[in-house]
């Protein structure tokens, strides 16, 4: 099976759907398991559209915004 890629506007836009029509009909909808959800959901929820970039991670994002202000 051939793995598809969400774009951060899609997975927001996914996010926004579950919360307003609820989060089984959504996953249903899109075909989306639970388990890559709640990661995007954890992911938006903690650092906001940043979490989406690849490799993003709280620690990563703050040793880079450490970096910016050193500069």
């Amino acid at each position: 099976m051939k793995r598809r890629k969400f774009s951060k506007e899609e997975k927001i836009k996914i996010l926004d759907e579950a919360r307003e029509n609820g989060v089984q009909p959504t996953l249903d909808k899109y075909a989306i398991y639970p388990a890559t959800y709640y990661n995007w959901k954890k992911k938006f929820e903690s650092m906001g559209e940043a979490g989406f970039r690849h490799g993003m991670t709280p620690a990563h994002l703050k040793e880079i915004r450490r970096l910016e202000k050193e500069n």
